[in-house]
């Protein structure tokens, strides 16, 4: 993850760290406009006695930062993952339990956390895995309705900027048996999200993924089925309309 650049010139980047004692810790790099760095690798979630595995978690990962330093990601325990944040100076994690699935994906500015794996109890079990919006100190808001029929599911959420989010999950077709994966954006406080189409390829696209997205809604993903496996896409933005090119 990077942040957006400070006034000073400098950014700071997440990222995550294997240690050699066997432990994978969430990493920030402060990195000046010369080039010039500082790392530091943040501790662990700890958990308590009576917990299925006590002690410093064994994994850590580090996604996103803003410009105030403030790192989030995720932690593993034995059963779950937990997203996370570490505040400057980054002596301890805390431990946000929206679900037994989830993790940060980004935080913006204002404090605005993406996390993905919040559980909403609509009678589904596939929903638990639906992703949201939080504030730093909120209630989850859950991502708008996709114009999509079949539905959805699961909806991993990537990236947001600005008041747009860039998302992809799969969409089960044939009552379940099958499904492709699609790519979605979507604002914030928005009623639906835009499922993104697919470029002319000359070929048929079954699964593509969403990675990126600008203040301005352009988006930029890859294509992974078997003849185009790895080719990027970027979706521009205009007049309202998202148009796919390879």
């Amino acid at each position: 993850g990077l942040s957006q650049m400070r006034e000073n010139g400098a950014v700071y980047v997440a990222g995550t760290a294997a240690m050699s004692d066997g432990f994978w810790r969430a990493a920030i790099w402060d990195v000046a406009a010369d080039g010039s760095f500082t790392f530091r690798t943040t501790p662990n979630l700890f958990l308590p006695e009576d917990s299925s595995a006590p002690g410093e978690q064994r994994r850590a990962y580090g996604e996103a930062v803003n410009q105030a330093g403030v790192l989030v990601g995720s932690g593993d325990s034995y059963l779950a993952s937990l997203a996370v944040r570490w505040d400057p100076p980054y002596t301890q994690a805390v431990r946000y339990l929206y679900s037994t699935g989830s993790g940060f994906a980004d935080i913006n500015d204002t404090g605005l956390l993406l996390v993905n794996g919040v559980e909403f109890d609509h009678g589904n079990s596939r929903n638990r895995y639906s992703a949201a919006v939080v504030t730093s100190g909120g209630i989850p808001q859950e991502v708008p309705l996709l114009d999509l029929t079949p539905t959805l599911w699961p909806n991993t959420v990537h990236m947001m900027r600005g008041e747009w989010v860039v998302s992809d999950g799969v969409v089960f077709t044939d009552g379940g048996q099958s499904s492709v994966r699609r790519a979605f954006a979507w604002k914030i406080g928005s009623a639906f999200s835009i499922n993104l189409p697919n470029p002319d390829a000359g070929t048929e696209i079954t699964d593509i993924y969403g990675a990126g997205i600008t203040r301005s809604g352009a988006v930029v993903g890859r294509i992974a089925n078997v003849s185009l496996t790895g080719a990027p896409v970027y979706w521009d933005y205009v007049n309202g309309e998202h148009t796919g090119h390879l």
